[in-house]
């Protein structure tokens, strides 16, 4: 996961990276998005976090203005393990304001480092529509080496309400 970490930090130099303690602390008080596909996040995310299409900037804004977005408050964006939500981060820092845009602060933007699958390896929560759960979409065969075996779990099965996967 570090050779991750570093590969995103140095592509997306310009986007400020919230490693996992500091986000537990802060979490509660931030406006989260996970910016995976919509199958990734029907398996798990991260509690009180909103969905958005990975790059709908549109999307980000008009749950900045339903949140009432206020500057300071940590807007934190998440993915697998970075890239994607990264690249959220550094559109919304240079996205051409719009009528009726939030005006969002830069140094409010970030992207949780390690994302998902660090925060789930270090056992924070991670819940499914039906409750908690410790499976995390491994999003594919190579990354999702990095999550041990046990989390990995790529489609909900049929009937997912009574069921942890």
């Amino acid at each position: 996961m570090d050779a991750t970490i570093w590969m995103v930090r140095k592509k997306f130099s310009a986007v400020q990276q919230m490693d996992t303690s500091e986000f537990a602390e802060k979490k509660a008080s931030a406006i989260v998005f996970d910016v995976r596909k919509e199958e990734e996040y029907e398996i798990s995310h991260i509690e009180g976090s909103n969905y958005v299409n990975p790059k709908d900037t549109d999307a980000v804004q008009q749950v900045l203005r339903e949140k009432n977005y206020q500057p300071g408050t940590p807007v934190v964006f998440y993915c697998s393990l970075g890239y994607r939500s990264s690249q959220m981060a550094e559109l919304m820092q240079n996205r051409e304001t719009k009528e009726g845009d939030v005006e969002v602060d830069p140094n409010d933007l970030y992207n949780l480092e390690g994302s998902i699958f660090k925060w789930a390896i270090e056992e924070q929560p991670v819940v499914k529509q039906s409750g908690q759960t410790d499976k995390v979409h491994p999003y594919n065969t190579m990354f999702g080496m990095i999550l041990p075996s046990r989390m990995r779990c790529w489609s909900l099965p049929k009937d997912s309400s009574n069921n942890n996967q």
